[in-house]
């Protein structure tokens, strides 16, 4: 069967016939496939096939008749391969592993072919694992044969599993330290023996997530840190552990991303940035958040007006501070002195009520000072005129025909005034007539 000369078109598809001249017995069983040497397709009684996507560069295509005498030669061969093998692994240990300290099952499995067969042993932390004295775990062993198709030995396996039941509440250690596992295949007589191991961590999600602050650790969800406007801010460190190592991050207000890392570095913070911080630690297995609330304290700030409380004339000062415990001191200017009022003082949580004298009628400036525990405010501060005669606040209308008025009666209360000074004149000189009496004409003799 000589091959045929096929101009091969890059990236077309190309079917090609098989021409297989029989032999003795002339029964064809297959047909193989071969592209730059590798097998592509075995089929069965079939002397067509496609190979799509060729090119120039996989060689030339070829086919082979397969009859029971080839399959039988290709057993013998097969037979005198494996008729002695040396140990060799067909699955090893991967070198480093996290395993879930919760896992329901745990398992390490390693597989050597070798023929004779050879046996395999476990060691942990370089001591062989004695099955009759370590309930904590146990060993499965399967032995498999050969495999013609994967080209594969007689082979042993072995699987060491974590008999969970006999560890403490059922589950491994988080503290415990990583630990060696080896899968050990023992020599044959045909070759040396061989081994694999693995590192195995205890994983486990981010737990004991906190924050560190002045040499101080707080676990406690929505702690409270207190600071002062406008100083500066220590280092916050968010801490936590886990396994793998958790990675950090920093949020104001649980959505705005403030910093990548395990550290938040505020210079200094006034009040409008008083809120929430929350520290997410995260690895393959969970996200843990503790939320840490900054209070930002400042010095109080006041104002004063004036309004009516009980029918009497008030300065009222209200504070905005925090924290909001707060005191009042009212000091009074008059003719250049000052002093402090202690009097008709009535306090309201953040208010402070001043209860004027109605009586005084010299002008005054008031001034008000809170304080809390950052410090003192700045003083507000109200000037106040004297007392005025009651006309005095009468609007300009009413002042005229008020005047008009007390004119007017004023006027009435002369005229009445004047006549009955009159009737009485008049009545005095009628009195003074009457009572006058005429001498007597002297009587004759």
């Amino acid at each position: 069967m000589e091959p045929s000369v096929v101009k091969a078109v890059d990236k077309s598809t190309v079917i090609l016939e098989c021409n297989v001249t029989m032999g003795n017995p002339s029964t064809l069983q297959k047909v193989r496939w071969y592209l730059g040497g590798e097998l592509m397709k075995e089929l069965p009684e079939c002397n067509y096939t496609t190979f799509e996507n060729g090119t120039q560069d996989n060689g030339g295509p070829f086919c082979v008749g397969v009859d029971p005498s080839i399959l039988k030669l290709e057993s013998e061969k097969h037979q005198k391969k494996t008729s002695a093998s040396p140990p060799s692994f067909i699955q090893n240990l991967i070198p480093y592993q996290g395993i879930l300290y919760n896992s329901k099952n745990i398992s390490l499995t390693c597989r050597v072919e070798c023929w004779p067969i050879c046996s395999i042993v476990w060691y942990i932390d370089g001591k062989q694992l004695d099955k009759t004295t370590s309930s904590l775990y146990y060993i499965r062993t399967e032995i498999h044969p050969s495999n013609v198709a994967k080209n594969d030995f007689e082979s042993v396996e072995s699987t060491l599993v974590w008999n969970l039941d006999a560890w403490p509440q059922h589950q491994l250690d988080k503290s415990a330290p990583n630990t060696k596992y080896t899968c050990l295949g023992f020599a044959n007589g045909i070759g040396p023996g061989i081994s694999s191991s693995s590192e195995v961590a205890v994983d486990y999600a981010p737990e004991d997530v906190g924050v560190f602050y002045k040499d101080q650790t707080f676990i406690v969800p929505n702690h409270v840190i207190n600071v002062v406007e406008g100083q500066p801010l220590t280092p916050v460190k968010c801490i936590g552990k886990g396994h793998p190592t958790p990675t950090f991050l920093w949020k104001k207000n649980d959505t705005a991303e403030h910093s990548k890392s395990d550290t938040l570095q505020l210079t200094s913070l006034t009040r409008y940035d008083s809120g929430s911080y929350v520290c997410e630690a995260s690895n393959k297995h969970g996200i843990t958040a503790v939320k840490t609330y900054f209070n930002v304290q400042y010095v109080p700030e006041c104002s004063v007006t004036m309004i009516q409380k009980d029918g009497k004339p008030t300065l009222v000062c209200t504070a905005v501070a925090n924290p909001q415990e707060v005191s009042f001191t009212w000091r009074v200017e008059e003719y250049n002195e000052t002093y402090v009022e202690t009097e008709n003082i009535v306090q309201e949580g953040l208010k402070s009520y001043l209860f004027l004298d109605s009586t005084v009628d010299t002008a005054r400036t008031y001034f008000c000072y809170t304080n809390n525990s950052v410090g003192t405010s700045n003083p507000c501060e109200r000037s106040v005129a004297g007392a005025r005669p009651w006309w005095s606040n009468m609007e300009e209308e009413n002042k005229i025909i008020t005047i008009i008025a007390s004119s007017a009666v004023l006027i009435l209360c002369v005229l009445i005034v004047c006549i009955i000074i009159i009737i009485l004149c008049r009545r005095k000189r009628a009195n003074t007539k009457c009572k006058f009496v005429l001498p007597r004409p002297p009587q004759r003799m």
